[in-house]
């Protein structure tokens, strides 16, 4: 970021609003009120104290209160103070006009304030494009918001702060979509992705990108919680079923989730694992003895279950993406570190049921009968 370029433009709009500050000499508000009215006689006092007063002062205020915009721009083009000519550009709106002054003004402040008087996008465009000058080129960029001239530069750009700057203000769903699939910088695209808010194109990204750090991503931004379960149910990747799974609301979703379970324990063993994980704590027979039992996710944390009274603290530290089998234990990898660890809902279930401390076995036989997730009735029936 040019830092000089800001603070000159900063002593510009000051140095500008100290004059303005100043209270206006009588005389000029006098000809102003009578020229409003219809003297021509006093609108051309009025041209000429702008045009040739000994006193700055007068002038600025002067030329202040012009309205003809064939005066401002002759000021503005040919007075020789260039403090002058810049008060002139900042009444001035035409936009041809202002590239022309930008484009043929000796003083550097001069053509600055032009940029930043500057709204037509394709002149902005071709400013940005050309001009050398970083603080004209930040100033233009500022004022672009045509989402075609911005995402041309996101595409061809090389300075990553630049692209980030110009796809925040992309707000076209398409232009989006394109860059969050096909950004060549990562950085990009998971801009790209944080600004999309069409649930369902993000979606679409899920099913169609098999990078899971792309799919942890955009799983985040997603809130619609029957976008998350469509997802959950008939994703395309485990991994983004996984990551779905896991943000759907347990207790809002409990019916579909234990629907989830039942229809891939035999197959897909951990989804319906990460399932159970999310319903246990609103498991009805459970809710008999554990009445205080909370429950919380982070995308960070695979699933933390806790309990208030500290009976018991469930935590993984990964989140489950890809599993090889080594042996008896299972090999989990997350974003390229590897984590040997054991996720074994049996032995979850089992410690939850042993912290019943009444009507004990009666308790078991009614969860291994009654309970609607089946890992807790199965593990009820191994402790009988």
């Amino acid at each position: 970021m040019n830092y000089k370029y800001i603070l000159t433009l900063i002593f510009i709009v000051y140095s500008n609003n100290i004059v303005l500050a100043q209270k206006t000499p009588k005389k000029i508000n006098k000809l102003d009120k009578k020229c409003l009215a219809g003297d021509t006689i006093s609108c051309e006092k009025l041209i000429d104290i702008a045009k040739n007063h000994k006193s700055f002062t007068y002038r600025y205020h002067a030329i202040d209160k012009l309205t003809d915009k064939n005066v401002l721009v002759d000021i503005a083009k040919n007075d020789r103070d260039s403090n002058i000519r810049r008060a002139a550009v900042w009444k001035i709106s035409d936009q041809n006009i202002l590239a022309d002054i930008y484009k043929n003004d000796r003083d550097n402040d001069v053509r600055r304030v032009a940029v930043n008087q500057i709204s037509d996008q394709n002149i902005l465009a071709d400013i940005y494009k050309n001009d050398r000058d970083r603080g004209n080129r930040n100033t233009a960029l500022k004022n672009i918001s045509d989402n075609n001239i911005l995402a041309d530069i996101v595409n061809n750009e090389i300075n990553n702060n630049v692209r980030l700057t110009a796809i925040k203000k992309i707000s076209d769903q398409n232009i989006l979509l394109n860059i969050a699939e096909n950004h060549k910088e990562y950085c990009i695209r998971m801009a790209a992705i944080n600004i999309l808010t069409d649930e369902n194109v993000l979606s679409g990204i899920i099913e169609r990108d098999t990078s899971q750090k792309y799919m942890l991503t955009t799983v985040k931004e997603i809130q619609d919680q029957n976008i998350l379960l469509d997802i959950a149910k008939n994703g395309k990747h485990i991994e983004s079923r996984l990551f779905a799974l896991n943000s759907l609301n347990g207790e809002e979703y409990y019916e579909q989730i234990v629907a989830i379970i039942n229809e891939n324990k035999d197959i897909f063993h951990n989804l319906a694992v990460i399932g159970a994980l999310k319903i246990i704590p609103y498991d009805k027979t459970l809710s008999k003895y554990f009445s205080r039992l909370y429950f919380s996710t982070e995308f960070e944390n695979l699933v933390q279950i806790e309990n208030i009274n500290d009976w018991k603290n469930i935590k993984f530290k990964t989140f489950l993406s890809k599993t090889y089998i080594a042996g008896k234990r299972q090999i989990i990898t997350f974003n390229e570190l590897v984590y040997s660890e054991v996720i074994n809902i049996n032995e979850i279930c089992e410690d939850f049921l042993s912290l019943i401390h009444r009507d004990y076995r009666e308790a078991l036989i009614e969860i291994s009968n009654e309970s609607d997730v089946y890992y807790l009735r199965e593990a009820a029936k191994s402790m009988l």
